[in-house]
């Protein structure tokens, strides 16, 4: 495809065509967070932290995963597309706050991946045309300063399966907005 001809418009709708505008990685987040809900009720707790701190890698290949058996390819060579890896790789730069969280204030790391990965899915709005992305973005957020801040006691469990509703919910709204799209 030759993109440099496309205006922004035809990339963009190219983009939600072929990566069917990411569904797969709200999936693979929920997926991800119902996983850790249920390990908060048998792990220790210094290995449940690190279940968080490394297991947020396992997302986006479990999103491009996902995105292949449902039969579509997130993976996108666009230059969208691009920027839409460029967004999602940002979270690997929240690296050393996660960490700095965990070694200096353990009880609000999931406070702090929730804030941070949810304030990530912001451009995915703008990207995708899709206003399930601006509710992620912004419920995430608000859920995790809610369950991994204020109620911070019971943060390693509340804060996941809070997220993971959020993420399902938005799973199924754009499946829903894919399908208004006839994508």
């Amino acid at each position: 495809m030759k993109y440099e001809d496309m205006t922004f418009e035809e990339m963009r709708n190219d983009l939600i065509r072929t990566a069917k505008r990411g569904y797969s990685f709200p999936l693979a987040g929920a997926l991800f967070m119902i996983v850790v809900t249920i390990l908060a009720q048998f792990l220790e707790e210094d290995i449940l932290k690190m279940v968080w701190l490394f297991g947020m890698g396992s997302i986006f290949p479990l999103g491009v995963l996902l995105g292949k058996m449902l039969g579509f390819d997130v993976m996108c060579k666009s230059p969208l597309g691009v920027l839409g890896g460029l967004v999602g790789g940002i979270q690997g730069l929240f690296l050393p706050v996660w960490i700095f969280a965990y070694v200096h204030n353990p009880e609000y790391l999931p406070f702090f991946i929730g804030v941070l990965g949810g304030a990530h899915f912001l451009p995915y709005f703008l990207i995708y045309r899709s206003k399930a992305y601006l509710f992620m973005a912004v419920a995430t957020v608000i859920v995790s300063v809610i369950f991994g801040a204020i109620f911070v006691e019971n943060s390693y469990f509340t804060t996941p399966i809070a997220i993971a509703c959020v993420y399902f919910i938005s799973f199924f709204w754009i499946q829903n907005e894919n399908r208004r799209d006839h994508i």
